[in-house]
């Protein structure tokens, strides 16, 4: 009698067990959603004109086409059943989703999203992006990839995760996704004064020439030509701020001309990945009295000439900043209004107060 009431104990903790699993089976469908085709349709893949040049903006319309190879259908979903990931890459597997875009899409597509999906059928979508090549990450980035971006609580299991992606390659063809260009990307290193050299305070409301030379990097893919008729490559200005970033929201700032007459190096290139020191600047700097004590920095911009034959592909990293200081020590010189400075101006005064009291040595 014992081992009969085992028995039906095994049984009844089966019977409980294959109940879960149809009962776990009915809640999560099985499916496999797969990216069957991804092409670029804006701009014009195969028309032989250059598409994507790497810190350009670039417009792009695609189409894109969703496959469920599942035996299940989707569900309907509130949320959404996926979403999809937009990536530029360096190779076609094992992507690392370094650099992403939004992708919009119309009211009807994104639809689909949350839409039920039926077994061997698939849907089609149509978003754009804008698209911007990194300039520094050019050269190594050659594919445009879509992946799938699964909704865990959509009730629903992927049960192939090796096709949830498609990748297509840079190139001029229908079946590419239109030519890419790697540009040079300016961006200076560093500057030393070399005159004054040593014990330097600028003027108030008075022009101080100083002289310097620059460091400038190639931190692009492709190279800067010297220039065959000995015109400048690069042009220049200086400037005092409040910030070392002259983008920045609340950045003060005074722009000054750059003399670059008696400069040289002017007309070389520079390699791709190379630098180059730009010799013998010269801008007259004048601090202004009012919130004189306001500016931190010294700063040079350089930029592209307008009959320059060359692209920089990334502008946002134009500058380079030094604090004021002593310029024996690296820096860039004191300030009017700076501390020392202003101890030296309390010194002459009380030194006139003094004689005019009588005392002397």
């Amino acid at each position: 009698m014992k081992r009969r009431n085992n028995e039906m104990a095994r049984f009844t903790l089966i019977t409980a067990f294959l109940t879960a699993c149809l009962f776990a089976e009915t809640i999560a469908t099985t499916s496999d959603l797969t990216v069957l085709s991804v092409s670029v349709t804006t701009p014009v893949p195969n028309d032989g004109a250059t598409s994507f040049i790497s810190g350009v903006d670039t417009y792009t319309e695609l189409d894109i086409n969703i496959f469920n190879f599942g035996g299940d259908a989707l569900p309907t979903t509130a949320d959404g059943n996926f979403d999809l990931i937009l990536s530029l890459e360096h190779a076609e597997t094992n992507l690392q989703y370094s650099y992403t875009f939004n992708l919009t899409f119309s009211t009807s597509d994104q639809s689909k999203f949350s839409d039920p999906l039926a077994s061997t059928a698939g849907e089609a979508f149509s978003p754009n992006a804008t698209i911007t090549i990194p300039t520094e990450e050019c050269g190594n980035l050659s594919y445009i990839c879509v992946t799938i971006d699964h909704n865990v609580n959509a009730g629903y299991d992927d049960d192939d995760s090796t096709n949830d992606f498609a990748c297509i390659a840079f190139g001029d063809g229908s079946s590419l996704a239109g030519i890419k260009e790697c540009t040079a990307d300016l961006q200076p290193n560093n500057f030393t004064i070399t005159d004054p050299s040593s014990n330097f305070v600028y003027k108030i409301n008075s022009d101080r020439t100083i002289t310097v030379d620059l460091e400038v990097d190639n931190i692009g893919w492709e190279a800067i030509n010297e220039t065959d008729d000995g015109s400048s490559n690069y042009d220049f200005t200086a400037y005092i701020s409040t910030s070392d970033d002259l983008d920045e929201v609340n950045v003060t700032y005074v722009e000054f001309s750059v003399d670059t007459s008696s400069a040289y190096n002017l007309s070389s290139g520079i390699a791709a990945g190379g630098s180059m020191w730009i010799y013998g600047l010269q801008t007259d700097i004048n601090i202004p009295s009012e919130d004189c004590e306001i500016y931190e920095y010294l700063c040079f911009k350089v930029s592209v000439p307008t009959n320059a034959d060359y692209t920089d592909g990334d502008t946002s990293n134009n500058e380079v900043c030094i604090e004021f200081g002593d310029v024996e020590d690296g820096y860039a010189g004191n300030l009017p209004c700076s501390g020392c400075a202003l101890k030296f101006s309390l010194g002459l005064v009380l030194a006139m107060i003094m004689a005019a009291l009588g005392y002397t040595h």
